[in-house]
């Protein structure tokens, strides 16, 4: 990638090897640093810890003000959905005719388009689309054993996710190794997937049952005269949930999951405010309702860590989804490369999401206005989570208390419940070793990869690749026909994605609705979020995907017999020629 550079030589004065956050603060420009594993030069730009310590106390302070108008308490919203209620609630206040409340300051911020500078154009949310398509398995290989595997295992993120007992189990919950925690963390993470797919406009539209007949809403049967259909008075429209029309404001199904996904953060911002305070007004005691306390464990310390979900942990965030796939796929090697037009597209896309997930537009404008400064930000990142790391068990050493494991091994080990990611553990854990890179992987206590798993998981990268390779060649000597091939290929792959999510959520379509402490949803919320099965869809789907495969396989076959025909001829004429 353009960013990174050579190692440099022990004995280069260029070379700094900080060992704590703080040393951030010393580095010059021209200073050459490692990041997970590439190394990197410094410069003007590349955030100093002073610098992130500021972000770590600004909140979103607009999300959280509405938040704090809706609800006296954060501890009886499980099973809402926060962007139905914040419209309903806002519209009446709207109707009594209140000025300048929190709920309408809010929605009006995010109802409106991103300022020029970071509004990402119809052609480059497309393109970025198309790129997702085109992409979209190691993408997800990439977000699973990159993003996730490295990213969570900062220390402050951390102690935000064991507090709300997301995809981390909390103190009174069981561990990892218990069905019940593998079980919340595939769903959450399932979730998030529902979120990718939305922002990436290739859901599936609901499908649900009127007066006891089927009505399919579904992605492609629609005929161009009806764009649109209606059931129980909620109207249904095609570019609301596909291409760069699922970003429209108040109405795309893209914008709506990630306005869901930042009232959420805003939610578990405040939880975990509000158990911190009770904790430090009862000297750390929590009542039970049969008249005993019990020690309330505290997990973050705001006075310490900053704001939970703060503006660091919410750009962290935003280069794990934007910055890493595209490093990845390219480390993978077996996939073609990603053009300059694709990285630029994709760098635009993500900056208009992080609007509305409420990332400050300083930070958006600075670290996403163009490629190179996206991919500076995501090492810098990289730099920090192992500075954190071994700033964590430094403390932890000095005083004398047993350290804090990441939790990647077990984030790892949940998720292999997934249908195509049932891969053996060892093979998981050597994908994120291998896409981490030694330095990244030590700190997060990944074992050594064997040589056959190393070569098991590189016959599958080389496997999984053959079909966008058997694209481009098709597309190289057949024109039309290659580029229909791979426009199918992208949409079937996402549209497969979307079902598989769909159905491994129990056929719902998550609002991101917050859970109880220590707990899921109830049955009865479920139920609300409940779609019904497309069978007709389900079943064209099916044939498009069988008829993908056999024109590849009809395809490669007649190139196969082709140059055994030739082979032959040729072989026979210089035969010939030498009798």
């Amino acid at each position: 990638m353009r960013n990174t550079v050579s190692a440099p030589l022990a004995t280069d004065p260029r070379r700094k090897e900080p060992l704590l956050p703080d040393d951030l603060d010393s580095l010059v420009p021209g200073d050459l640093v490692q990041s997970w594993e590439p190394w990197i030069a410094w410069d003007d730009e590349c955030e100093s810890n002073k610098t992130r310590k500021s972000w770590r106390q600004d909140g979103d302070p607009l999300c959280d003000a509405a938040l704090r108008a809706m609800f006296p308490s954060s501890l009886n919203v499980h099973g809402i959905d926060l962007l139905d209620d914040l419209q309903t609630r806002a519209a009446r206040v709207k109707r009594d005719g209140v000025t300048d409340d929190p709920l309408n300051t809010f929605l009006d911020s995010v109802t409106a388009e991103p300022p020029e500078s970071i509004r990402a154009t119809a052609e480059e949310i497309e393109l970025a689309q198309k790129c997702f398509a085109s992409n979209v398995l190691p993408i997800i290989l990439s977000l699973l054993h990159f993003s996730l595997a490295g990213g969570f295992a900062s220390p402050r993120i951390t102690r935000v996710l064991r507090s709300e007992s997301y995809l981390i189990p909390g103190k009174s919950s069981p561990g990892f190794s218990s069905q019940e925690t593998q079980d919340r963390t595939v769903s959450r993470l399932l979730e998030t997937g529902q979120f990718v797919v939305d922002v990436m406009g290739a859901s599936l539209i609901p499908t649900h049952i009127q007066h006891g007949t089927s009505t399919t809403l579904g992605r492609t049967s629609e005929p161009a005269s009806e764009p649109s259909k209606t059931f129980r008075n909620v109207r249904y429209d095609e570019q609301d949930w596909r291409g760069a029309g699922c970003l429209t404001p108040g109405k795309g199904e893209g914008w709506k999951s990630s306005l869901r996904v930042r009232l959420l953060h805003g939610i578990a911002r405040r939880r975990i405010l509000e158990r911190y305070e009770r904790s430090r007004n009862s000297n750390g005691k929590m009542a039970n309702s049969n008249g005993t306390t019990t020690t309330m464990p505290l997990y973050y310390d705001p006075s310490t860590d900053g704001a939970p979900l703060n503006q660091e942990d919410l750009a962290h965030t935003l280069a794990a989804f934007s910055m890493a796939p595209l490093y990845c796929i390219a480390k993978l090697g077996y996939y073609p490369k990603i053009t300059a037009a694709e990285a630029a597209a994709t760098t635009a896309f993500w900056r208009h999401v992080g609007f509305y997930l409420g990332i400050r537009e300083d930070i958006l404008r600075k670290h996403w206005r163009n490629w190179e400064r996206c991919e500076k930000f995501g090492w810098t990142c990289g730099l920090m989570l192992v500075l954190e790391l071994q700033e964590s068990q430094k403390l932890a050493k000095e005083q004398g208390a047993e350290e804090v494991a990441a939790p990647t091994i077990g984030i790892l080990t949940s998720f292999g419940g997934v249908a195509g990611f049932d891969t053996p553990i060892a093979d998981r854990l050597a994908i994120s070793r291998y896409l981490l890179g030694s330095r990244g992987s030590d700190a997060v206590h990944l074992p050594p990869t064997s040589l056959y798993t190393s070569i098991r998981i590189h016959l599958s990268f080389f496997a999984s690749a053959l079909p966008a390779h058997f694209g481009v060649a098709y597309t190289w000597f057949f024109p039309s026909l290659g580029h229909s091939w791979s426009e199918r290929r992208g949409r079937l792959t996402v549209e497969g994605i979307a079902r598989l999510t769909r159905y491994k959520l129990g056929m719902r379509r998550t609002a991101f609705r917050p859970r109880k402490l220590e707990g899921g949803l109830e049955d009865s919320v479920k139920r609300e979020e409940e779609v019904e099965g497309d069978k007709e869809e389900l079943e064209r789907f099916m044939r498009e995907w069988k008829a993908l495969w056999e024109e590849l396989i009809r395809v490669s076959a007649g190139v196969v017999m082709i140059v055994l025909i030739g082979g032959s001829a040729l072989g026979w004429s210089l035969w010939v020629t030498t009798l």
